[in-house]
């Protein structure tokens, strides 16, 4: 008779032990799977931006945040913390299974912003915002009499900084980890928990709600040639990404109590579950036939009729919200109550 391998159980009143064949076994360590590693990698901030400018650390994932969210004065902030060798958190970057398709490489999960702000930084494409304070620096006469002095970073790009100065910063030592052997599912809740305690953006959490599948089909209709024709919605603070979201709220039918990023996240927990790759399809078909019309004065409310069987849909454009009066008169108001500045949404 084949052996039927027994399943261990647990006694009563005692989680520390298991009980198999007979035999009682003492809790002794989590069993951390060998494939599956976190560990430290030493980078200065030189060798950290020669590999994301090289491509060998990507920072461009369904998941993230486009990598221009932080103003000038932010980025500032950040470059003056790597003069004064204060720490700036760890950037953790992943690496997936051999055979996963979105974290092939080395791919920050949590750092985009900080990668891009060094990066652009070393290149000169941004200067001190004139609100950056003087750092005190410390002077050597030729005589060898010390002196500290203030030195004023502000309006200043790296080019123009001191050699001395420059070094600091590109000596900086990073804390970065990496997380090698996960799958892609395992990856995203990872960065999800991640940043779940941090201060998080509600588009941020609605990419990571979504998961990579879906946003890698959505990211392509964010990145359309329609938006090209929009003169204020932007990437930018993902104002393009909550129009599709809420296109696709009105769309698919989605009862949904208002257009606020509340609703918008329960309606993106929904489309994991029961969303179809149709629906995104059949959306970005529209914005394709919104591309062919000619764009109307932007300065008040736009609005297209598009035919498309069996349905009529119309898109709007606002640029202000107090406009109920010069919307059709069909229209349900209920669906304009919550927009922000500067949505599209579609009407059936």
């Amino acid at each position: 008779m084949e052996n039927i391998k027994q399943k261990a159980t647990q006694p009563k009143n005692n989680n520390s032990t298991i009980e198999l064949d007979g035999k009682i076994y003492n809790l002794l360590s989590i069993d951390l799977a060998s494939n599956r590693l976190v560990k430290e990698v030493p980078y200065n901030v030189d060798e950290y931006v020669r590999k994301f400018n090289s491509g060998n650390i990507a920072g461009e994932t369904p998941t993230q945040r486009t990598p221009d969210q932080w103003s000038r004065q932010k980025k500032s902030r950040l470059i003056l913390s790597l003069l004064l060798n204060r720490p700036i958190g760890t950037i953790i970057l992943a690496q997936g299974q051999n055979y996963t398709s979105d974290y092939a490489g080395k791919t920050i999960i949590d750092g985009l912003q900080r990668s891009t702000a060094m990066t652009e930084f070393l290149s000169d494409r941004f200067s001190f915002s004139k609100d950056t304070p003087p750092i005190k620096c410390r002077y050597k006469s030729t005589d060898g009499d010390i002196i500290t002095e203030n030195f004023d970073l502000a309006g200043k790009k790296f080019s123009k900084l001191p050699k001395v100065l420059q070094e600091s910063i590109l000596e900086y030592r990073l804390t970065t980890y990496l997380y090698d052997g996960f799958s892609d599912d395992e990856l995203d809740n990872i960065m999800y928990c991640v940043n779940n305690g941090a201060s998080f953006k509600p588009f941020q959490k609605m990419r990571i709600v979504l998961g990579t599948s879906l946003m890698e089909e959505i990211q392509p209709v964010c990145d359309g040639v329609f938006w090209e024709k929009t003169e204020s919605i932007t990437a930018k603070n993902d104002n393009i990404l909550g129009c599709v979201i809420r296109s696709l709220m009105l769309l698919t039918g989605y009862n949904y109590n208002n257009l606020g990023t509340s609703e918008m996240t329960k309606f993106c927990e929904h489309f994991t579950e029961n969303g179809s790759i149709k629906d995104i399809n059949k959306l970005d078909s529209l914005f394709n036939q919104l591309i062919r019309t000619s764009p109307p004065n932007k300065k008040t409310v736009l609005w297209w009729a598009v035919l498309s069987r069996p349905n009529r849909i119309i898109a709007v454009i606002t640029s202000r919200v107090h406009t109920k009066a010069k919307l059709p008169t069909h229209t349900a108001i209920k669906d304009f109550e919550g927009l922000s500045k500067d949505s599209i949404i579609l009407l059936e």
